[in-house]
């Protein structure tokens, strides 16, 4: 049993709705009350912690995420940086350190914060060491992409741009690494699907630090790949969250 007292505890219960301790049994709340109270109820293997003034919630619910999602962009670069240097920095720490050629994403960037605008391919080329790369806008609207990443689309010259997008060109006509709206998708599509084994695993990173912030159950609107991997985790008793519920 553990018993935490000397604390600030919320228990959402409109007739009792602060108290200072508290009891846990077999992961249940076996008691809650005074600090004089719940200490008269352990025993000599009673792990007794002092919250010493802290804050106790009951653990929190997101009504709305894509935990998939999520969990990729826990592992992507972080492009919200004040100069587009700082990004190019970000991204060589990112693509020297990744082993193999798989691809390398980030998210964030925003060009109306940069003094000198756009990147374009030839800013990553150099510092790509072999990765194709995917960096999209702050605004989700664009992505900047180095050489390998074109390649890997198929986009070159004489690619058209396609409905509701713009593959941004040089003065020669070349595909320069930005794209526009539905262009994007055009680069997304080549970027290989995850197995379930490396989903397992990123939801494995997510759950902790979604507990951190203090939420132990979530609604997720998410893809059957999610679905699957939260089920192997579930059989395989890896999920701590307390409440999981899904949603088409």
């Amino acid at each position: 049993m553990q018993i935490l007292y000397n604390g600030h505890i919320y228990t959402q219960d409109t007739n009792n709705p602060n108290v200072t301790a508290l009891a846990i049994d077999n992961d249940q709340i076996k008691a809650i009350g005074t600090d004089a109270d719940i200490l008269d109820l352990s025993t000599p293997d009673t792990q007794i912690i002092d919250l010493s003034g802290k804050t106790v919630w009951p653990g929190l619910t997101d009504a709305h995420i894509h935990l998939e999602n999520y969990a990729y962009s826990l592992q992507w670069i972080d492009c919200e940086t004040d100069t587009r240097e700082n990004c190019l920095k970000q991204v060589e720490k990112q693509t020297s350190q990744s082993p193999g050629t798989g691809w390398v994403i980030g998210h964030g960037w925003n060009q109306n914060s940069w003094k000198e605008g756009f990147g374009d391919a030839s800013q990553l080329d150099p510092i790509s060491f072999g990765h194709p790369i995917y960096l999209t806008a702050k605004s989700l609207h664009a992505a900047w992409v180095n050489s390998l990443a074109l390649q890997q689309a198929g986009i070159h010259a004489m690619t058209p741009d396609p409905p509701g997008g713009k593959i941004v060109r040089d003065s020669t006509g070349q595909p320069n690494g930005i794209l526009l709206e539905a262009a994007m998708g055009l680069v997304e599509k080549a970027i290989p699907f995850r197995t379930q084994a490396e989903i397992c695993q990123s939801l494995l990173h997510a759950q902790t630090k979604l507990l951190h912030m203090g939420i132990t159950g979530l609604h997720d609107y998410d893809p059957h790949s999610c679905f699957s991997a939260l089920q192997e985790l579930h059989q395989q008793e890896q999920l701590i969250a307390l409440a999981l519920k899904l949603a088409a």
